[in-house]
């Protein structure tokens, strides 16, 4: 593998649902789907659910990690995808596409950087 094929896609989602953002199950369905959307392979979760709201949750991926922290109280949260596998704007698109239908998002944006 060439370091060149390493890049990082940065999501960050702006007047989504609080009530959305702060469930762990929807949290984690989201990061999993975004998965798939993007043909990446989960290996294993972690988690953690603060007080008195807000979710972080990073999954290993086999082609490296996808992680979500959320701020139900703003309606926002921060998504990071980093891969080893090639990036296509399919798949870019793919997984903003989950992350809005996901949180009702009104707005989400995304950066790509190789690395």
């Amino acid at each position: 593998m060439d370091f060149a094929e390493v890049w990082t896609v940065s999501y960050r989602l702006s007047g989504a649902r609080p009530d959305l953002l702060n469930d762990l199950p929807t949290v984690r369905r989201a990061l999993q789907d975004s998965a798939q959307a993007a043909g990446l392979h989960v290996l294993s979760c972690a988690h953690h659910t603060f007080t008195p709201q807000g979710v972080s949750l990073a999954l290993i991926l086999s082609e490296s990690h996808l992680a979500a922290h959320t701020w139900p109280e703003a309606g926002g949260a921060y998504v990071t995808a980093t891969s080893c596998s090639p990036a296509s704007k399919e798949a870019v698109t793919a997984v903003a596409d989950v992350l809005t239908r996901a949180f009702d998002a009104q707005e989400v944006t995304s950066t790509v950087v190789s690395l």
